[in-house]
This record gives C-alpha cells, sequence and structure tokens, in this order.
C-alpha cells in the first residue's frame, strides 16, 4: 500500500482526483 500511496503523492491533482472516483465507484457499486 505504501507504493500506491508514494505514487498518488507524485500524481497530478487531476489524475488523484481520477483514480479517487474510480475507486468509490468501485467501493459503492461491488460486483
Amino acid at each position: 500500500m505504501a507504493e500506491i500511496n508514494a505514487m498518488l503523492a507524485q500524481a497530478p491533482p487531476r489524475l488523484r482526483e481520477a483514480l479517487l472516483l474510480a475507486f468509490i465507484d468501485r467501493l459503492t457499486r461491488p460486483t
């Protein structure tokens, strides 16, 4: 999980927001 946090820390805000939205979307709609 640390690698992911490091990647997110270096990601541009727009990319970070897109990843966060995709993550939340997956959490709220489990398959």
